[in-house]
């Protein structure tokens, strides 16, 4: 339900405030309100999906800031209160951050326009060697963008080796910005510590395993480009492979053969991927040229391109890691000139949107056995059902609202009647949980009986139907004059009496 915290809530109590009207030479004085100023340190941000933003309020009062976000599908909010949040961009798509605060009966707010942008791939791999955040469109003509160039653990750029780039997947590389169609580095700036070896050209692996040579800076953010030397020892040409194929490994896949929905399998070994091809059986099917040792077996699954949807591997672990493709083959030998099935045999997880999401898979030796049951296709979220709770307008202690559907905890957003909303995009939906929490160490809980179970958070439907495109409400309400059903450990945990109605 949550991390095994302890959260109390302070019982709401209410302030008078006072006013009058001062006059001034027998005359009502306009009686000027004092306001509040808050400033934002952003009032935009361009954030890459998957990635973490934060913002900074400014105020000249010592009030309390409230935030609130207009579209938590495309960016959700780690607090909403404080002087400084985080927040995680979730899918492409433009959205506010609103920073309020309340001042003498009147409401003062100021926004934040957030865009999150895509992430694309760098080239190879399964999106690439690495999936880049970059900026979604093209160049244009003149504009200066980084372009990543790979020269090898013996290459040398201006006399000096390359570096890592985390965040690009990389290894001995460097960062060259430039404008677009600037001359990329020649001979004179790249050399080889390798005796004889010599810098012939920029090159990129594109769609297929074509080759691709490039002399000027490309027309894209982000680009990858490889470094190739002839001569010396172990050099080879750029007009030539890398590596001379030395035989081949036939993956197949199964368990996938009910879809309706057009699919792309990627099979691939040391990263090297084929586009696996539909059988009469409705299984897939790929055969990989292979040299040297091999390393690893590679697939994912891919539905509407790059920018659809995208199902990967699990690892075993919730890690959410979007460029896995790695098979663990267990205790199976993969062999040059060998035949072996990636079978999916259920859903793991996924991402809300499934845009992204995990499978579990068995590997075996041999072609696909005639008994595999085949897997349902994901059942892909379509509406949005709202959440709202009320009772507790009138409390003045920070208070936040959790509030989930199917297990899936999001923070309610406080809304300007005082009743809190939580919107869910899903497909179907058959439970709803709910606590409250204060100052991270008390704890409100709905109270459905005896015992008082501080890890319990369901609420009772009874005779209520969840269906996606309606909204329902929790009230906390009065039974037997008290809204309080039981507590204990000094309120550190109490337990609230509810109703739970369609709205």
């Amino acid at each position: 339900m949550k991390n095994k915290k302890l959260i109390f809530f302070a019982l709401p109590f209410f302030a008078l405030i006072l006013t009058g009207c001062v006059k001034y030479n027998g005359k009502g004085s306009p009686n000027p309100v004092e306001k509040v100023t808050i400033t934002l340190d952003n009032d935009k941000l361009s954030v890459v999906e998957g990635s973490q933003g934060s913002l900074k309020a400014t105020l000249d009062k010592e009030v309390d800031v409230y935030w609130a976000v207009e579209n938590d599908s495309i960016v959700s909010l780690n607090a909403t209160e404080g002087l400084n949040i985080t927040f995680n961009a979730l899918i492409p798509g433009q959205t506010k951050i609103t920073a309020s605060a309340t001042y003498s009966g009147r409401k003062y707010s100021k926004d934040c326009t957030v865009s999150v942008t895509r992430k694309s791939s760098g080239g190879g791999g399964e999106d690439g060697d690495s999936e880049t955040p970059v900026d979604p469109t093209d160049p244009v003509t003149g504009e200066t963008v980084t372009t990543y160039l790979v020269i090898g653990e013996n290459g040398r750029y201006k006399g000096e080796p390359g570096v890592d780039i985390p965040s690009m997947f990389l290894e001995y590389a460097i960062e060259f910005t430039a404008e677009v169609g600037a001359d990329l580095p020649t001979s004179e700036e790249v050399t080889s510590v390798v005796n004889g070896s010599k810098f012939q050209a920029w090159q990129s692996y594109e769609g297929g395993g074509a080759l691709t040579k490039y002399t000027k800076v490309p027309n894209a953010r982000g680009k990858i480009l490889y470094a190739s030397f002839s001569g010396g020892e172990g050099g080879v040409t750029p007009d030539e492979p890398p590596v001379v194929p030395t035989g081949s490994v036939t993956l197949y896949f199964a368990g996938i053969n009910n879809w309706t929905d057009e699919t792309a399998v990627n099979l691939g070994i040391n990263g090297v991927f084929v586009a696996a091809t539909k059988q009469s059986d409705n299984n897939y099917k790929a055969t990989i040229d292979v040299s040297g040792e091999i390393q690893s077996v590679n697939a994912y699954l891919n539905q509407n391109g790059q920018d659809g949807k995208y199902f990967h591997p699990t690892t075993g672990v919730e890690d959410y890691n979007r460029m896995n493709s790695t098979i663990n083959t267990g205790s199976i030998n993969v062999e040059l000139g060998g035949t072996y099935t990636i079978t999916f045999v259920n859903w793991a997880y996924a991402e809300s949107d499934w845009n992204h999401a995990w499978f579990n898979y068995t590997f075996t030796s041999g072609a696909p056995s005639d008994d595999v049951t085949p897997v349902d296709p994901p059942i892909i979220p379509t509406g949005t059902i709202n959440i709202y709770f009320t009772g507790i307008e009138s409390w003045t202690d920070p208070t936040v609202v959790h509030i989930a559907v199917d297990g899936n905890f999001k923070d309610a957003v406080k809304q300007s009647d005082g009743k809190y909303k939580a919107e869910f995009t899903v497909a179907e939906a058959s439970s709803i949980s709910c606590y409250l929490s204060q100052n991270g160490d008390k704890y409100f809980h709905p109270a459905n009986g005896e015992p008082w179970d501080e890890m319990d958070s369901s609420i009772h439907l009874g005779s209520v139907t969840l269906t996606v495109g309606n909204s329902y409400l929790i009230s906390m309400v009065e039974v037997g004059g008290s809204i309080w059903a039981h507590n204990w450990d000094n309120w550190q945990h109490a337990w609230f009496n509810y109703t739970f109605t369609q709205m």
